[in-house]
C-alpha cells in the first residue's frame, strides 16, 4: 500500500472515531437505555444528526480557512 493511501486511511479513521465518540456522547447524555424503543430511535437519529452536522461545519471551516477567508480575523 502506498504511503499516501495509508495517510488518507488514517485521516478517515480518525474522523470516523470522532464521529462515533460524538454520537455515543449524545446517546449517553439523553438516557438511551431508559426509554421505549420509539424514544431510543429518536435519540439515535438525533445523535447521528448532531455528529454529522458538527463534522460538516468543521469541514466547512477548514475549507474557508484554507481559502484565506479568515486571514483578517487573525
Amino acid at each position: 500500500m502506498k504511503q499516501e493511501s495509508k495517510v488518507t486511511l488514517t485521516k478517515y479513521a480518525i474522523c470516523f472515531g470522532v464521529e462515533v465518540l460524538i454520537a455515543f456522547l449524545v446517546i449517553w447524555s439523553n438516557g438511551f437505555f431508559t426509554g421505549s424503543p420509539a424514544v431510543n430511535l429518536q435519540i439515535t437519529a438525533d445523535a447521528f444528526f448532531v455528529a454529522g452536522l458538527l463534522m460538516l461545519l468543521f469541514a466547512g471551516m477548514m475549507y474557508i480557512s484554507g481559502e484565506g477567508a479568515l486571514l483578517g480575523v487573525g
